[in-house]
């Protein structure tokens, strides 16, 4: 989003490049050969986004529905995310971390960098 605003040009990043930069082509740029597509032999990540959020509305055309993804969709949007093959969350909920024992922990640390 920088680009478009330090270029002064709203169409200089269209949603699928955005989109591809986020996917296929951010794995390769941090080292990772293996990531951004869905493919026999590559890590099979991927998430689920809630489409019927007022955030992906109107859409007129297929290509809106993208745009808003590129443009709207937060991490509040996201339902499930599977990583590797296995599902992390669920309708929201993080399977695999206990979120009240993770945030005491940040907290605490936050207050000891805080103090010193």
């Amino acid at each position: 989003m920088l680009a478009r605003v330090t270029g002064l040009d709203a169409t200089l990043l269209g949603p699928s490049t955005v989109l591809a930069m986020a996917t296929r082509i951010g794995g390769p740029a941090v080292g990772l050969d293996d990531v951004g597509c869905l493919a026999a032999g590559w890590a099979a990540d991927f998430q689920r986004l809630d489409l019927d959020h007022h955030a992906f509305v109107p859409v007129t055309e297929p290509s809106e529905l993208l745009a808003h993804v590129a443009w709207a969709g937060t991490d509040r949007r996201v339902t499930d995310v599977w990583v590797a093959g296995e599902q992390v969350v669920a309708d929201g909920v993080v399977l695999t971390v206990d979120e009240e024992q993770a945030r005491a922990e940040v907290q605490q640390r936050a207050q000891r960098l805080a103090a010193g």
